[in-house]
This record gives C-alpha cells, sequence and structure tokens, in this order.
C-alpha cells in the first residue's frame, strides 16, 4: 500500500477531481498541487477550490494555502491585481487572505463605482459598505486636499500677496495651476 505522498501526481482529466484531490491533500497537510508558473491558470485553479472548500465550510482550511501559494507570485501577483482587482478581492475574501484582500481594496475603492457592477451579489453587503465608506473617506481627503491647493497662494519677497501689478509671471502661473485643478 503506497502513501498519498509517494503516489506520482497526475494531470487530472476532470477540474473536480483535481479539486477534491487539493482539497484532501489540504485536508492531509499536504501540499495542493497548483500551477506554480503560470499565475492566471494558478488563480482558475484557486478560485474553484476555495468555492470547493467554501460547500465543504472548510475555508479556514484551504485559505492559508491557497494565499501561501498565490503570495510566492511576488511582483506578478500585484500586476494581476492591478489588472483584474474585482476578482482578486473575492478571491482574498474567500482565502481570508488580508494582504490580497487589502490591495485588492485599494484599487477597488480607486476606481469604484465603476467596477460596483462585478461585485454586487458577488460579495456580502458588509465587504460593499467597507468598500463605499473608504470611497468617501478617499473622496472627503481628495477635496480637502484640493481646496488647500486651491487656497495656495505665492507671496512677494515683502510679504504681499501675488497679483497682476506685483508680479505678473508669478500670478500668470498660479492662475493657470488654478484652473488646472
Amino acid at each position: 500500500m503506497q502513501s498519498a505522498a509517494n503516489i506520482p501526481h497526475q494531470a487530472p482529466d476532470n477540474d473536480l477531481i483535481r479539486d477534491y484531490d487539493n482539497l484532501f491533500r489540504i485536508f492531509y497537510n499536504y501540499p495542493p498541487h497548483l500551477d506554480p508558473l503560470n499565475i492566471a491558470e494558478s488563480y482558475i485553479q484557486c478560485k474553484s477550490l476555495l468555492n470547493l472548500a467554501d460547500m465543504y465550510d472548510a475555508l479556514e482550511v484551504v485559505g492559508p494555502r491557497i494565499d501561501h501559494h498565490l503570495l510566492q507570485f511576488q511582483s506578478r501577483l500585484w500586476k494581476q491585481i492591478a489588472k483584474y482587482p474585482p476578482s482578486y478581492l473575492k478571491l482574498g475574501y474567500l482565502a481570508r487572505s488580508k494582504v490580497i484582500f487589502a490591495e485588492a481594496l485599494v484599487h477597488v475603492v480607486g476606481q469604484w463605482p465603476s467596477g460596483s457592477s462585478q461585485l454586487r451579489n458577488h460579495v456580502p453587503d458588509s465587504v460593499l459598505d467597507l468598500i463605499e465608506d473608504k470611497y468617501e473617506e478617499l473622496t472627503d481627503k481628495k477635496l480637502k486636499s484640493e481646496g488647500k491647493l486651491f487656497r495656495l497662494t505665492l507671496n512677494t519677497p515683502r510679504g504681499d500677496r501675488v497679483t497682476p501689478q506685483n508680479g505678473y509671471m508669478d500670478w500668470l502661473a498660479l492662475s493657470l495651476f488654478r484652473q488646472w485643478l
């Protein structure tokens, strides 16, 4: 009788069989067989494995393995998250990966509300509330910064405000900057 560690890994014909194989590997504390080179294929495998684990209420066990596997891609992972933030937000939420979730959240909030259609009915309302709160915070900070920049002024060497009469070129540059804002 061979142990599971000594059985050579064969590419499963069926994705569902591969997912069950990986699920049981994780249950028995063996590393899952996920694509170590192609991040797009690895994402698909991780997503289907997480969906299977969710059916069996095993996300707490599977999530850290998925997190560890994806974080091995390093810079390629960050580029993928920047390209497809809603997808990785869902994956980070399911895997309970703080790092992936936080990075995807930054990108989703920056693009909000254009990505809302991809997230509605796919993530819990608490995540949508978090995104909307962060978006409101970002909007408030942006408005405050723009207000400070708009009130920014130049002074002459004597301490007077720049006007067309006492510093035409400085006043012109300041006016163009304010118009650009």
